[in-house]
């Protein structure tokens, strides 16, 4: 499909130049399965590179396959335990499995070492709001917002519940 994007060779197809983020461009035109082949390569030759662990995860995330993705999440804060994406990114896992206290515990770590990713504020009201803390999530929905979030959920929630000004 993609016969000059290649793991490990300098040329790139020009619609997708990264030496850095391989798997990413099948990635975005979703072809998952090629995404991962490359992932899995890149891994192989810089087992550290924890983007791309990240990378992979997401990946894996979207086909569904939640175990996959935690281990690759893991592995990426194993090998960098101060990379804020890949915590909300495993929060995200655990939310959509119904672990939602391991999911806030992850969304609290990447605030910690993020406090201006108003994703993860988005992403930790969305729990909050399902163990039933609707004060939490409006308070998280406010903060994403005040970040610049503008997904029209968040919009929606903070107008339904008059906290939008």
């Amino acid at each position: 499909m993609y016969p000059e994007y290649s793991v490990g060779s300098v040329h790139r197809a020009k619609s997708c130049p990264s030496l850095y983020q391989p798997g990413a461009c099948p990635q975005e035109k979703g072809h998952w399965d090629r995404a991962i082949a490359d992932f899995d390569e890149a891994i192989r030759l810089k087992p550290d590179f924890v983007s791309t662990l990240n990378n992979q995860a997401n990946t894996f995330y979207v086909k569904g396959q939640f175990g996959r993705a935690i281990a690759d999440f893991d592995e990426a804060i194993r090998l960098n335990p101060k990379f804020a994406e890949a915590y909300g990114n495993r929060g995200n896992v655990y939310r959509k499995r119904g672990i939602i206290d391991q999911a806030i515990r992850d969304y609290d770590k990447a605030i910690q070492l993020n406090p201006d990713n108003a994703q993860v504020f988005a992403d930790r009201g969305l729990a909050y709001e399902k163990k039933g803390k609707v004060t939490q999530a409006l308070r998280d929905y406010k903060r994403a917002h005040a970040l610049g979030f503008r997904h029209s959920l968040l919009m929606k929630k903070l107008r339904e519940s008059g906290e939008f000004l």
